[in-house]
Parts: C-alpha cells; structure tokens; sequence
C-alpha cells in the first residue's frame, strides 16, 4: 500500500493541511482539513490536528513572509562536493549579514546557463528560531515536520504537475493575505522564485480606511462591491459597487507594477534578456477579486487567468465534505498541493530546508551510510579483491593485517630459499621474490581501502568552518617531489587536497596550523603542507601518504 504525503499551507489567516498518495504516476488526495485562524499559524496548526486527529508525519510544510530568504547565485560549473562546499561558504557569508541563526538549503535551477556560461544555484534560509517553534508546536498532536519548503518552489510544483506546460514563459503567484508566492518558469524550468510582502489585505485595509469600517466588513465589501474588469468601468451596477471598485484601483495598479518588476528582476539577476513573460495563473486567496485577472491582463499585457489544479485530479478517494471543501478552496489549496506533491514524487524541484537539530541528527544517520558506500567504491576502484560486510573500516582492517602477515611469511620464505639455493639460482630467487611483490601489492590494496575511509573521516570532522575543498584526487604512484611522504622508491597511495581559506579571517594561519596537526594525529601520518596567502585568500595544498607504515615495511623487505 502507498504511503500516505502531507503537505500543509501555514497561511496567516488559514491553515490547509491536504494529504494525499501516488498512485502510479499520478496523484490522488485522500484528505484534505482547513481551520482559519487569528493566532500564531503553528498554534493554530497543533489544534487543527488534534481536533481532526489526522496523522500527519513526515509533513511538508510551507514557509513564506520575512521569515524566509530566496537569493540566486552564479557559479561555475562544478562537481557536487565542490558545489557543497561553495555554497556552505556562501550561506555562512549570508547568514552573517542577515544577524541571524538561519537554516538553509540549495539547488540548482534546470534552466540552461546564464550568458556568461555559469550556472544558477537558488538559495533559501529560513529562521531556525520560527522553524524550532513550529516543531515543537507539533509535539503530540500526531505530525511531525519531514521539512520546509518555500511556498513559491511548490506554487511550481503544482503547476508542473498540474498546470498547462509550454515552451513559453509563465509568471506564477500566489496571492497569499500577508505575502503574494511568485514563480517564473521558462517552458517545464523554474527560473526563478521570491516571496512578496504585500497580498490580499492591501485592499482590505483600502477598503477599512475609505469607509472607515473594520477589517471584517471591510472582508465582506471587497468580495461583495468590487468589479475591477476594465470594461465594467462606468458601467457599475450600483453606486456602492462603483465606490469600493474605485478605492481598490491604487493598490490593484500597485500590485500590477510588483509582479512587471518582478519579471524585470529575474531578468537582471538571471542574465537572461530573452526572458518574456507570455501569460501568468494566479492563485489564493487574493485571486479571487472579481475582475482582477482582467484588470491586471490590462496594465501588464500577459494573458492572466486562475490557476485551478483541480482540473488535473482525481478526487473520488476523498471524503465527501473534506472533496466539497477542497472544491470551494482550489485556488487557496494550490500551496498545499504543490507541497504534497514535492513529497510524492522525488523528480520534482525540491528546496528541503531542516531546523538545526533535525538537521544534524539527519545529517548523522546519512553521513553514516554515506561513509559505507564510500568505502566500497574506493575499494573497487583501487581494485581490491575483498568484500566488505557489515563493518567496512573493521573488515578492510582486519583483510589489510591478514595480507601484510602473509607478505612477512613470504618474505621469510623468500629469505630461506635463497640461503638453500645460494644466490648464484637467481631464477628461483627472481620468482620467490615476485611472490613477495605480488603480496606487497595485495597489502597495498587492501589497506588503502580502510585508510582512505580514516582520511574522509579526518577531513569531515577537523576542516574549520573558514576553509573549504575546491580538489581531492587519489593517486598511486611514486612522489619524488615531496620525500618526506616515504614514497620515493615505491608506489603509494598519496590524496592531493586543494583548499581555499576566507581571507577575512585574521587567524586563519593559527587555525590551518591546527587543522593539519589533528589530520596527522588521525591518520599516523604528517601530510606535506603548502599554504599560501594571496590576494584572492588563503590557499592551501596538502599530499598525504595513506599507507605511511606499509610503505616502510615493504621497502625494508626490498633492501
């Protein structure tokens, strides 16, 4: 049976929770429950599941408003690990300036790249503070946060799925009561994604300080008196519907001049100046306003329509007043909907940004697998001949001891045969010998495999926040170039780390200084350092031997 995905819409004034499963490549909603509220949204959440006692676990929520970072950056083309660790840089540089303890998440958008050839990485942070809140709020209630995501990247999401996709390009927005989601996408690309502040009570405040009335009756003439149709001007239907039209077309032009700038922005930011908006599907609350779809067609020149998802669902699963409640709020519940559907289906773009101590217990549990497969693919690349089980490090360990007492025994072998022989049968002493190096050899194999998993390990757990790794490469060869690594007359296994330091930090010779001392105490071997401060940082490369103690034995054995 499929597992059930929750992804749920922590609006200001609405909390959406939709659930739903993937049944072949499409997918179905199973439940879908909504509470407004005039409280904190986590608060308001923790009672919507307890009320509802929906098991919400592993849900995907969304997050928006001043809480939430969306920043674009270009950088060359890179590997995986050297892309981690120019963005760790990045975001550290970035939560600096934000004064705050921020959790993050990157990837790379899918448009082609920029003009100048670099690709485009989109960044979001958000508060660890509000993020830690929502969890604990959860505590209980039978949900449990598997992630955040910004509400703009699951706005795409749901179109993606559920949307009419072209080789055009689409402005989307959610028009949220607090802050409107925007999503531009180039054909089935997200290009680029922002959060607004500004949404559906810029026109309920228009209303409450024309009229003088509160916020819940400015609530029932906005959706009761307004018209913003560009052909019913002058052609009201009454007095009332032509005085509240009038007072909301200062912020209906307002928010026209947002989602143009907007375009213009992605634009500039992306390097792409064919970038053309052809159409655009709004959604939310504040898409509602009779009228407005028109209105803003008119002052931005795109073909702009609502964006109902449900044209693409099947809804027959659901219970029938949870699928009538879905039905009167599509346009609300497109969030939710992308959210869920980023869970279901892992091809889609994801942003998963995790609270500090999710995060680190995460990144434990995966830091633990990813050690094992490492350690399998180094084995079979320096072509060891050996399985490794359960406890990789332990058995490459134990195989490598196993091998190197069995060079001893050959060597000792090797050592009686040719006092039997004398050394005048250099035949027989020439193929004894070659026993030897065969094992040597073997020896060599197998111990890299452990080592190189102790040098992963020390890089890992020693590397100063300051310095990042821009090369790591293996190789087995001689190293005439740096005698003290002992590789001179044989073949051994030397890394070569290149580095790069932040040259803002004035200590940054003391903690490198102390960064190499722990690597060499971790792995019994002194790495050859070579920093070199220069205009654009610290530099920095280090050669370290893995098998340091082999190597003397088997060039003992040689003399």
């Amino acid at each position: 049976m499929a597992s059930n995905v929750t992804g749920i819409d922590l609006g200001t004034r609405a909390i959406r929770v939709l659930q739903g499963r993937r049944k072949g490549s499409s997918f179905v909603p199973i439940r879908y429950i909504t509470k407004e509220h005039a409280e904190r949204p986590a608060d308001a959440l923790a009672q919507l599941l307890r009320e509802s006692r929906l098991s919400a676990k592993m849900a995907r929520l969304g997050i928006t408003g001043k809480d939430t970072i969306l920043r674009f950056s270009q950088v060359p083309r890179l590997t995986d690990s050297q892309l981690r660790n120019l963005m760790k840089f990045e975001i550290d540089e970035l939560a600096q300036q934000a004064g705050g303890n921020l959790a993050s998440d990157f990837n790379l958008l899918p448009i082609p790249p920029s003009v100048t050839g670099d690709d485009t990485v989109l960044v979001a942070l958000a508060r660890n503070e509000a993020l830690e809140t929502t969890v604990a709020s959860l505590k209980g209630t039978g949900g449990s946060v598997g992630s955040f995501t910004p509400n703009a990247v699951a706005l795409y999401d749901a179109f993606l799925k559920l949307g009419t996709v072209r080789d055009d390009g689409v402005l989307l927005a959610n028009i949220g009561d607090e802050n409107t989601d925007v999503a531009i996408v180039l054909g089935p690309d997200l290009a680029y994604a922002r959060n607004i502040s500004g949404g559906g009570r810029l026109f309920t405040d228009a209303i409450s300080q024309r009229f003088q009335c509160d916020a819940d009756e400015a609530e029932t003439m906005k959706r009761e008196f307004v018209n913003l149709a560009p052909h019913q001007q002058n052609r009201y239907d009454s007095p009332q519907e032509e005085k509240v039209t009038k007072a909301l077309l200062g912020p209906a032009g307002q928010f026209a001049s947002l989602l143009q700038s907007t375009a213009t922005l992605a634009k500039a930011q992306l390097k792409l100046p064919d970038l053309r908006i052809t159409r655009a599907l709004i959604c939310g609350g504040g898409s509602r306003l009779i009228g407005f779809c028109e209105y803003l067609s008119a002052a931005t020149g795109w073909k702009i329509t609502p964006f109902d998802p449900l044209e693409s669902l099947e809804l027959g699963s659901m219970p029938p007043e949870e699928r009538a409640a879905l039905e009167r709020d599509k346009y609300e519940a497109v969030v939710s909907i992308g959210l869920a559907l980023a869970s279901s289906d892992s091809a889609l773009y994801r942003l998963d940004i995790l609270p500090a101590a999710i995060a680190k217990k995460r990144r434990f549990a995966e830091r633990t697998s990813w050690l094992v497969a490492a350690g399998a693919l180094a084995t079979v690349y320096l072509g060891a001949e050996f399985a490794i089980g359960q406890s990789l490090a332990g058995d490459a360990r134990g195989i490598a001891n196993d091998v190197h007492r069995e060079v001893k025994k050959r060597a000792d072998i090797n050592e009686k045969a040719v006092k039997l022989v004398g050394d005048s049968s250099r035949e027989i002493k020439g193929k004894i010998a070659s026993l030897a190096d065969a094992a040597t050899e073997l020896e060599l194999r197998a111990a890299t495999g452990a080592s190189i998993l102790a040098m992963d390990r020390a890089m890992r757990l020693k590397l100063p926040p300051e310095f990042w790794i821009t090369k790591l490469q293996l190789k087995v060869d001689k190293d005439t170039a740096h005698p003290q690594l002992g590789a001179t007359d044989l073949k051994r296994p030397i890394v070569y780390v290149k580095g790069r330091g932040r040259q803002s930090d004035a200590q940054i010779n003391v903690s490198f200084s102390k960064f190499t001392t722990e690597l060499a105490q971790m792995m019994g071997a002194q790495p050859v350092q070579n920093p070199t401060p220069s205009a654009k940082g610290f530099d920095f490369e280090l050669f370290v031997n893995l098998v340091p103690v082999a190597a003397a034995d088997a060039a003992e054995q040689k003399q």
